[in-house]
This record gives structure tokens, sequence and C-alpha cells, in this order.
């Protein structure tokens, strides 16, 4: 699983906590098993943050919205819509 925060800058607590994990399954609400999402690379754009990298399972899961994607391929990539603002969920694509 791959964290994302944002954090207080004056105390250094969370503000904010969103989570990557992608798993082995044979579809959508069947049964599978753990595998692997790794962040190769983090972008700050002006109005969102975005993150990419190489996974392990047909399925790609975003939490805390639940926001998924299920099919083939080795990469991701998770754009978060104005992350510094108010909590919306995040776009996700797998290739």
């Amino acid at each position: 699983m791959t964290y994302l925060y944002r954090l207080d800058p004056g105390t250094l607590g969370s503000l904010r906590l969103e989570r990557l994990a992608a798993n082995r399954s044979g579809g959508p609400g069947t049964a599978g098993g753990p595998g692997t999402a790794y962040v190769t690379s983090l972008i700050l754009h002006p109005a969102a943050v975005e993150v990419s990298g190489s996974r392990y399972g047909e399925l790609v899961t975003a939490y805390p919205s639940g926001t998924y994607v299920f099919g083939p391929g080795s990469f991701f990539t998770a754009v978060y819509p104005d992350f510094f603002g108010p909590v919306q969920r995040p776009w996700l694509s797998i290739y």
C-alpha cells in the first residue's frame, strides 16, 4: 500500500491521508490476494497532485474514497484534484 499525506506545516500533523493499493483479483467483488503499488513519480500541478508508478495486481483502489479501476497492465496513474483544498475523489488510470 502506498500512502500520500497532506501535513499541517505548523505541527506536522496529518490533515489528509490517501492510500493506493493494488490487489490480485478475478474481478471486482471477487476474492483475491494482495498486490503491490510502487510510486515512481510525484508531480505537483497548480491544481492537482499526480502520482504514478508500477503495480502488480489487476485491481487498483484509492482509499478512503473507494475509487477503483480493474484491468490489465503494469502501471497506474492517480490524479488528486485540488489536493491542498477540499477533498475530492481521485481519477485513476491503469495501463
